[in-house]
């Protein structure tokens, strides 16, 4: 792993940034790649570095005011290998190739103490006022991160200045899902000292215990167990004696849940801990701290708070990345239900079952030809329009899914479960019938009407295509059978047309009343659909009466099982306007007499 360490004149000016490998990063006091805001002296963008997976190239952009100085001359382009350094102005830049991970090559401690919340509680700062100081800067450390990696560089930085026996201090991230650790940052404070090597086996014993977790290691235990070839075996850093694991939401309750990723803020260093007497390499569980040790009380107590901030920062973040993500597409209800999540495992393609609905401006080309004189008139009716069918979408929990022109998409039933996702789309038709309604009537929108299609069933949900050009959509052959049914609402003279599992998960108390319009194939669809539509009739909510229901429901079935005459006494009864009277009068008024191996199928000859 490639780095670039920068410090300037005191010690809180400092970072450790990875270098991207065979990307150009640029470096400056105000820019977008590798910030030095604490030298006034660097102009905002003053070199652009490029490492090529072994040396890093730099070199000063033109514009830049001071020079630049590789081994005491100025220079203006330049290579470096591992361990050379530049400078610019107060500011010195070390190149260093180093490794983190977290291993189990590691001898087992001497001494183990954990430390609980309760216990940190009672313990007081020997130096209390140098660690105010600290915290005194916590808030423009935290206000001037950038972004995660910066946020985290600021964070260790403060802990290094606040636990002065630290020497390497690493934010650990445990992969709960891969059963893996990675270190996330790091930083030592010395600018030498080779890779960082952090217990695995502590780092784990803090995860599960949900505390933090000191190990003392003996450097002689080798030498005093056997001589040298028993230490050599070891390929862990035993420069340092002793190293703690503070989990990040070691105090806050539970704040993260089991199954989720975990941080651990991992503490390393020297001390005069070591006694002449120490017993040979072996674990001793809660061995009592002497007074020598106790200084790592007020260490470890200052480490939880930085990590008990950290950890909500982090879930803030999260949060906002999520939200970010999640907004254009998700209610603000779908939204919140993901605030511990990563937002990518949120967004990962499933198969779940959902409700999908498809609406669509009629007439929006012969429309758009009548207005072609007045284009912004056109754009103004159009986003009316959409924004009516996004903004209801969003408030009965659904998910934008794409737009088609003056056409938009919505689903039910992810990324979270909605038993109820059938109910909610049918009531997103009606709501956004009944509000295009009341834009034409106050003369806002005397222009389209609408036609709603729905469908119920399984598909593949999710998000596709990258983070600079995402599209969260679903997948399968329901979302065919609601885009169809949408087509199909003008030549049925239907508002809005839902299938039978549609119609079937509408709970039975429901103000919608499904009215069957009978068995019909979609034109280029091999598949045939039951088709009901949601009736208008003299109500809002789309409910009709029981009485006619009846003989329409009676008429499909006898139209369907060939007995015609049946079919057509059923339907005396029903309203000449009602749809399903008029399909199949109609169908059976073309075709005379039922065909032979006639099902009761009604093909549509276009879309």
């Amino acid at each position: 792993m490639a780095e670039l360490i920068a410090h300037g004149a005191s010690f809180e000016n400092r970072w450790r940034r990875r270098l991207p490998n065979n990307s150009a990063v640029i470096l400056g006091r105000a820019c977008h790649g590798f910030t030095v805001p604490w030298d006034n002296q660097i102009s905002r963008q003053h070199a652009t570095l490029h490492f090529d997976g072994e040396r890093l190239s730099v070199r000063k952009i033109p514009s830049a005011g001071n020079p630049i100085f590789f081994r005491g001359t100025e220079t203006q382009e330049f290579t470096l290998e591992h361990g050379d350094h530049f400078v610019i102005g107060e500011t010195t830049f070390n190149f260093t190739v180093n490794q983190a991970m977290a291993t189990v090559d590691v001898p087992n401690p001497i001494q183990q103490k954990t430390f609980s919340t309760q216990f940190l509680k009672q313990v007081r700062y020997r130096d209390a006022e140098r660690r105010m100081n600290v915290l005194t800067r916590l808030p423009d450390v935290i206000t001037s991160a950038a972004n995660e990696e910066d946020l985290l560089a600021k964070m260790v930085n403060t802990l290094l200045a606040g636990i002065s026996s630290a020497s390497t201090i690493g934010v650990v991230k445990f992969l709960a899902e891969e059963d893996k650790t990675e270190v996330v940052h790091w930083d030592r404070r010395s600018i030498g000292g080779g890779d960082f090597e952090a217990s695995q086996r502590l780092i784990r014993q803090s995860i599960e215990g949900g505390e933090t977790v000191l190990h003392f290691w003996d450097k002689t235990a080798g030498q005093n167990a056997g001589g040298a070839d028993r230490q050599s075996q070891y390929t862990f850093d035993m420069s340092n004696d002793w190293a703690f694991a503070c989990p990040l939401d070691a105090s806050q309750d539970g704040a993260l849940p089991a199954a989720a990723d975990r941080w651990v803020i991992y503490v390393t260093g020297r001390n005069k801990l070591q006694t002449s007497d120490s017993p040979s390499v072996r674990p001793i569980p809660q061995v009592p701290l002497s007074s020598s040790e106790a200084d790592l009380e007020g260490d470890i107590k200052f480490c939880e708070l930085i990590a008990s901030v950290l950890c909500r920062l982090l879930q803030l973040r999260t949060f906002q990345k999520l939200e970010s993500s999640l907004r254009p597409f998700f209610s603000p209800a779908v939204t919140s239900a993901f605030a511990n999540k990563d937002p990518d495992a949120v967004l990962k393609p499933r198969q779940c079952r959902v409700s999908v609905l498809f609406c669509d401006l009629r007439g929006f080309s012969k429309t758009s030809e009548a207005l072609s004189d007045d284009l912004l008139k056109l754009l103004s009716i159009v986003s009316q329009s959409l924004g009516v069918m996004t903004r209801v979408i969003l408030d009965q929990g659904g998910v934008i899914g794409d737009f088609h022109g003056d056409a938009a998409m919505g689903f039910w039933g992810w990324p979270i479960d909605q038993p109820d996702a059938a109910f909610r789309a049918v009531t997103a038709a009606i709501e956004i019938q009944n509000q295009i309604k009341h834009m034409a009537a106050e003369g806002s929108h005397e222009v389209f009407k609408m036609g709603i299609g729905i469908g119920t069933g399984e598909a593949v949900a999710g998000r596709i295509g990258t983070d600079d050009q995402v599209k969260v959509t679903a997948f399968g052959p329901v979302v065919n059978v609601a885009s169809r049914l949408e087509g199909m609402t003008q030549q049925l003279g239907c508002s809005i047309l839902i299938d039978q599992a549609t119609a079937m998960a509408l709970p039975s108390d429901s103000p919608f009343t499904p009215r069957p319009l009978g068995e019909i194939q979609p034109f280029a669809m091999e598949r045939s659909v039951k088709v009901f539509h949601i009736a208008e009739g003299n109500k809002e909510d789309g409910s009709s009466d029981a009485a006619e229901l009846e003989q329409v429901k009676l008429a499909v079935e006898a139209f369907g099982a060939g007995n015609w005459d049946a079919a057509k006494a059923h339907l005396q009864s029903v309203r000449d306007e009602d749809p399903t009277k008029r399909l199949l009068l109609k169908t059976m008024w073309e075709l005379v007499t039922p065909p032979e191996n006639f099902r009761g199928l009604i093909p549509m000859t276009r879309k």
